[in-house]
């Protein structure tokens, strides 16, 4: 029989096994998993797991669900690495491909072509032509490719039935089961018995007493999730930032014991930051016009702002026209380019912004409350308005406790 003819009816029969063994139909021989893409860095995501065949049989040599003990594995010896959730049951096979854009781990392509020889690539046995060929696709590209090492198809059943023939999902729900009530015990010990009790040196003078900490705990569970090598984590830190302090957050680590355990990170409080609100702020009324500033509140860089309050009490239509703002010797004004107009009981907030020098050095950050007691200063305003075509001028300056500026 002529060689072309031979060679024609040999791609007849292995086209015909491609029309019944569709790469759909290799997914339904696998206990209901599903293999699909996860991200590697993602704990969250399962359970990894190193696969290795020794002498013929594959073995489960290595699980974690830490991707930097598991990466460090899977240097130490030639082996196949997967990302388990035993909960979505989804399987995602990882390959290791150093001329990657950022190198390192990337998830096989499922249903396309993976070149298991690319460059740098290290080698897979679950890309070789012995397992491709049990779908007609990989037979197809075994005899097109004529013994060369060509890209195949990643092969999901010969994935599944080595995880299987491992004992991989045994011993995963088994150690799942133990992970879960490790942590369930966990949980209700760091909650329950692990007390944070922070020390404080004032030196500020303000600090009351006030709860001002947020703490968060956490724990690190070796590979076999065991209680007695669990490492819990307390980090402590100062959530009021109006103080300066020092250490700003601590760190610590404790084991379990399941006694109580008393964690006492150390601050020294040094400073506070100046917020204004003041308890008696600046007023004062005629019979058209009510003014009050609320607040001086810092922006960014070294700007300032001063909130007005501006309340027509008459029952005229009332213009302003200029707002000023005294400070000690400094006085700024604002000409206003659009006049603030206010119908009768109405009110305006107005803010005035700043970045004087001679103002902005008067309120200084991080200063002690005996600091701040000694400090003077006068504040004021004066605003131009007209009403009924008449210009009129409200005006009040006074001495204001620098230390009515803390909370």
């Amino acid at each position: 029989m002529h060689f072309k003819t031979v060679a024609c009816l040999l791609l007849f029969l292995l086209l015909s096994a491609c029309a019944t063994t569709q790469y759909e139909d290799i997914t339904k021989d696998t206990g209901g998993y599903q293999f699909g893409n996860a991200s590697f860095k993602s704990q969250d995501n399962g359970i990894f797991v190193l696969l290795k065949e020794i002498n013929g049989q594959w073995r489960l040599i290595a699980k974690s669900y830490n991707p930097s003990y598991i990466t460090q594995a899977y240097k130490d010896v030639q082996s196949e690495l997967f990302l388990i959730n035993t909960q979505t049951r989804q399987i995602t096979y990882f390959y290791y491909n150093k001329s990657s854009f950022s190198g390192g781990f990337l998830p096989a392509p499922i249903g396309k072509e993976l070149n298991c020889r690319y460059r740098n690539t290290l080698y897979t046995s679950l890309c070789e032509s012995s397992f491709v060929s049990r779908t007609g696709t990989g037979m197809l590209q075994s005899v097109m490719s004529f013994g060369a090492d060509s890209t195949k198809q990643f092969d999901v059943q010969a994935a599944y039935t080595a995880l299987n023939d491992a004992g991989t999902f045994d011993k995963l729900n088994t150690h799942v089961e133990a992970c879960t009530k490790t942590k369930k015990i966990l949980n209700t010990y760091i909650n329950k018995k692990v007390i944070v009790k922070p020390i404080v040196k004032d030196k500020t003078g303000f600090y009351t007493g006030k709860n001002i900490f947020s703490v968060t705990k956490d724990y690190t569970l070796d590979q076999q999730c065991s209680l007695e090598k669990t490492i819990i984590k307390i980090k402590t830190s100062i959530n009021d930032d109006t103080y300066k302090s020092s250490p700003a957050s601590i760190e610590n680590e404790i084991a379990f014991n399941n006694k109580v355990q008393y964690v006492k990170p150390k601050f020294t409080l040094y400073g506070k930051k100046f917020d204004p609100g003041f308890k008696n702020p600046v007023a004062k009324s005629d019979k058209h016009l009510s003014t009050r500033i609320e607040r001086i509140r810092k922006g960014e860089h070294s700007d300032l702002y001063i909130d007005f309050k501006l309340s027509n009490i008459s029952q005229s239509y009332l213009n302003i026209n200029k707002i000023s703002f005294y400070a000690n010797d400094t006085i700024i004004t604002n000409n206003l380019s659009r006049t603030i107009s206010l119908p009768p009981n109405a009110e305006h907030k107005y803010s005035m912004k700043t970045n004087d020098r001679d103002i902005t050095s008067l309120f200084r950050d991080n200063i002690t409350k005996k600091e701040a007691m000694r400090m003077k200063l006068r504040l004021g305003f004066s605003i131009l308005y007209s009403v009924n075509n008449k210009s009129k001028t409200l005006y009040a300056i006074r001495a204001v406790p620098y230390i009515d500026g803390f909370k």
